[in-house]
Formats: C-alpha cells, structure tokens, sequence
C-alpha cells in the first residue's frame, strides 16, 4: 500500500511540476482534479452496486424510434451535400 501511495504521490508531483512549466490555467487544473477524483470515487459505487441488488439499468426501448432515423438523415444529408 505504501509503494502505491509513494508512486501516486511521485506522478502528481511529476504532472503539476509540468504543468508549471508549460503554465496551465485554473480551469485546466480544476479539470485535472475533479476527474483524478472521479477515479476514485466511482470504482468503489460501482463495485458496491455491483455486490448489491442493482444489477441491470433498465431502459425503455419502446421509444427509440426518434434515434434511428438521425443517422440516416445524417447520411442522407451527407451523400446530397
């Protein structure tokens, strides 16, 4: 567990002394570290819904109809110019 925290610690360190160096903005750098978070988060909802009772998200499939003829009017469009 150490080697992992050490290793994580020696990559942040790492991309923030780059980023200094190319001078990243603050959106950038908020960016960086709410998707860093996310990674972290998520795994462990997921694997906790996963070992729980919610097993499938359900989706209504009955109302669809709307999705399949963009791509076609996509093409369509495209090959008319």
């Amino acid at each position: 567990m150490k080697h992992r925290l050490t290793q994580l610690r020696a990559r942040v360190g790492t991309r923030l002394a780059r980023a200094r160096q190319k001078g990243v903005t603050a959106t950038q750098l908020t960016d960086a570290l709410a998707s860093a978070l996310i990674w972290l988060i998520l795994p462990p909802v997921g694997m906790t819904l996963y070992f729980s009772v919610v097993r499938q998200l359900m989706v209504l499939v009955g109302r669809i109809g709307h999705l399949a003829s963009e791509p076609d009017s996509f093409l369509k469009a495209r090959t008319l110019g």
